[in-house]
């Protein structure tokens, strides 16, 4: 690799990271205004008793969607359980819990550990 320069490298890397971080957080105050924008149309569809308008450039109608929440994790768990229901629960395993456990020593059936190299780049 001529021409290989580590530090200009690392410096885009750094400029890349920031930037990143910038428009990370730029967006998550653009999805805020937007979701309350959002609020804000239902509601006065919602007032004035329409579901759907149609309006030059764009159509927007309220959906109404009912949305799961456990309310008692013990309870959730005992009917999965009760009735092999584990097609109820997203198929993510805990990164940091199964690392504790294996740090322990505890070998939990069914998981397989993977090699991936990563690059951490701190300005310092």
């Amino acid at each position: 690799m001529a021409n290989f320069n580590l530090g200009e490298e690392t410096e885009k890397i750094l400029s890349l990271k920031a930037e990143e971080a910038r428009l990370n957080g730029l967006v998550k105050v653009l999805n805020a205004e937007r979701k309350e924008l959002e609020i804000t149309v239902v509601r006065h569809m919602q007032e004035i008793g329409i579901d759907r308008l149609g309006i030059e450039g764009a159509n927007l109608s309220v959906q109404h969607k009912r949305l799961p929440q456990v309310a008692s994790w013990d309870e959730f768990y005992d009917y999965i359980y009760k009735n092999n229901a584990a097609y109820l629960i997203q198929r993510r395993v805990s990164s940091t819990a199964i690392d504790e456990l294996s740090a322990e020593g505890i070998e939990i059936p069914g998981i397989e550990f993977y090699e991936e190299d990563r690059l951490s780049v701190k300005r310092s």
